[in-house]
């Protein structure tokens, strides 16, 4: 199992975001309990707790897996979920342990 520390810093004023948003602009963004979502040109990229090593249900399975890269890893910059070719994302949403988003296949 990889397992990856996510190093968190506090920031008292807005700090931009760098990674794939320098070239693409962002039309929309969620926040979660400890983790981030945005769309940027149909595409979503999630970042932050990805339940890597956070709490754990009764049966031993991991919480996380909401940033929707197929695993419970902890991302600290904005990745690129993977979705099928023609796929548009319009909307999405961050809760506590969870992501969702509106698609529209093409």
């Amino acid at each position: 199992m990889r397992m990856a520390a996510l190093v968190l810093e506090v920031f008292h004023l807005p700090e931009r975001v760098k990674g794939p948003f320098l070239k693409s602009p962002v039309s929309q963004v969620s926040c979660g309990w400890k983790h981030t979502a945005a769309i940027s040109e149909g595409n979503v990229f999630t970042w932050g707790w990805g339940g890597s090593h956070g709490t754990f249900s009764e049966d031993g399975h991991s919480s996380g897996g909401q940033l929707g890269h197929g695993s419970d890893v902890d991302y600290s910059k904005p990745t690129r979920v993977q979705f099928e070719k023609n796929v548009k994302a319009l909307q999405v949403s961050c809760g506590f342990n969870h992501t969702g988003a509106i698609l529209e296949y093409t």
